[in-house]
């Protein structure tokens, strides 16, 4: 069984999205499910400082309020030890070496690391999971179901083919490099513009949108 894997693949490829959804899918199969920021060591740190107070909340629990940012990551990481049955998430890691420290301590949960890095990982004994844009078959495809309300129906009343929409659809997903955010994105503003007043179409973004369960937890 898998224990530790790294998402990696381009910024807007959809890595959190997946790992969002992973999570979201098998949340009943843990006793406790973590969102972390990873980007720096100091956002690891205070993600896991957040955890022990979250795991500690209670009108009792006065000393993990105090603790300072390294005592509470520090628990953390020991509960984590200690403990079996649960999903730690490690969000957009940008150095191998800013997880390598507690990669080595964590086995009795998982733990699902998303990054742009390629290599390093299966050093440390995490599964890699390369995640790809989407193929010219499969990028129309989301984006003609994403504005299926406005592009489909104008094809349907008589303005413009459906093939013409079809090849539409694919320079445009082509445009957007078949990136699923970018996709996402232009196919949120076909919607909201049909085509007789369609807005200009949003820059690729750079990076991945932050889910909306971020520095999130359930209870143990």
């Amino acid at each position: 069984m898998i224990t530790q894997a790294a998402v990696y693949g381009l910024g807007g490829i959809g890595k959190s999205e997946l790992a969002l959804q992973d999570a979201t899918r098998h949340r009943g199969r843990y006793r406790l499910v973590w969102w972390a920021e990873a980007d720096t060591p100091i956002n690891i740190q205070t993600s896991l400082a957040n955890l022990a107070r979250a795991i500690c909340a209670s009108p009792h629990s006065i000393a993990a309020g105090q603790a300072t940012v390294e005592e509470a990551a520090a628990w953390a990481m020991a509960w984590l030890s200690a403990h079996p049955d649960w999903l730690l998430v490690l969000d957009n890691v940008e150095r191998v070496a800013d997880v390598e420290a507690y990669l080595g301590r964590l086995s009795g949960g998982h733990v699902l690391i998303t990054t742009r890095r390629d290599i390093g990982w299966q050093a440390l004994g995490c599964a890699s999971i390369n995640l790809d844009v989407l193929t010219l078959q499969a990028a129309p495809a989301l984006l003609a179901s994403l504005i299926s309300g406005a592009a489909r129906g104008a094809a349907t009343a008589g303005t413009e083919s459906e093939a013409e929409t079809a090849r539409e659809l694919g320079a445009l997903a082509e445009e957007l490099g078949c990136l699923p955010l970018a996709l996402t994105q232009a196919g949120g503003v076909h919607r909201l513009h049909p085509r007789h007043e369609r807005a200009p179409l949003p820059a690729p973004a750079a990076g991945h949108p932050r889910p909306g369960v971020q520095g999130g937890g359930t209870g143990p």
